[in-house]
């Protein structure tokens, strides 16, 4: 007997009649998500930008232990330094076990759309449990323990999406958490095209995410004028079911090119057009991980 084989976003092989269309080892969907290749970051007519354009996201960390658990930190389109300082890259402010100065360092490599882990200080920093002590490539969900704390790598770019030319864990500390489990971070927004700054995350974190202009919103898109001051939408996640519903309120929202007049399931890489702009889904939360 022959299986269709289909690869996920990740690019894990499996037969997808068989587990429903989900990737077994990742959560992600395959079916119909699309396939994007930028080749030229500051080539961006098949989206209409008339945005300035900004280092794009092509990835996160997340806390999943230490003082800022459930916080992400945004990765971009360069060699981004890793330390305690605000001139870092990624600042990871409170952690005493992290100094000041350049403490680690993840780059992108745009070619090979690979992701580098390289410690720059002698210390105790650890890629899945293993002492780091030269260059390390990174894989989806890896987890790294840098100073105090442990973070979680998302990577956004992959086979299926990228820009070029620019089991769940249960080790937190919740007791020495400053976030709340309603700040902790469970997907992103991530520009595409539009009115707003190209490679732009909007953070989607527990519960209903009401989507608007005004500062007040938890989605705050500013750069926008077609999109409502207040309630144009919202993204809620069900932490039960692991699923993200989005919903129009008060303005137009399209679903991979089609309008939404009820609440509708969001995969991640889908695309949603909301007010001028359009917005790559990608979501942490799964049935992969989960803050419980």
């Amino acid at each position: 007997m022959k299986f269709k084989l289909s690869r996920c976003i990740n690019g894990h092989m499996f037969n997808p009649s068989q587990y429903n269309g989900k990737c077994p080892f990742c959560g992600a969907f395959c079916g119909d998500m699309p396939n994007i290749q930028i080749t030229k970051f500051t080539d961006l007519k098949m989206y209409g930008s008339t945005a300035d354009l900004e280092e794009p996201i092509v990835g996160w960390l997340v806390c999943i232990m230490g003082v800022n658990f459930g916080k992400d930190y945004r990765i971009r389109c360069k060699k981004n330094l890793i330390g305690q300082s605000e001139n870092m890259d990624i600042s990871i402010e409170d952690d005493i076990g992290i100094g000041r100065k350049l403490y680690a360092s993840i780059s992108f490599d745009q070619e090979n759309v690979s992701y580098i882990f390289t410690p720059e200080v002698a210390g105790t920093i650890l890629h899945n449990a293993e002492l780091a002590s030269a260059p390390r490539e990174l894989n989806y969900f890896d987890v790294l323990q840098i100073g105090m704390s442990k973070f979680i790598f998302v990577p956004l770019c992959s086979p299926s999406f990228y820009w070029k030319d620019w089991g769940k864990i249960h080790d937190a500390n919740h007791d020495i958490c400053t976030l709340s489990p309603f700040q902790r971070v469970n997907g992103w927004l991530v520009s595409i095209g539009g009115e707003c700054p190209i490679g732009r995350d909007y953070r989607i974190i527990n519960n209903k995410n009401f989507i608007g202009r005004s500062e007040e919103m938890d989605i705050s898109i500013k750069d926008d004028k077609a999109i409502k001051r207040y309630y144009h939408a919202s993204i809620t996640f069900d932490q039960k079911e692991r699923i993200f519903m989005v919903a129009p309120k008060n303005g137009h929202v399209w679903l991979n090119n089609k309008a939404v007049s009820t609440p509708k399931e969001i995969h991640i890489m889908d695309i949603l057009q909301i007010g001028n702009s359009k917005f790559l889904f990608y979501s942490l939360s799964s049935t992969h991980f989960s803050w419980d």
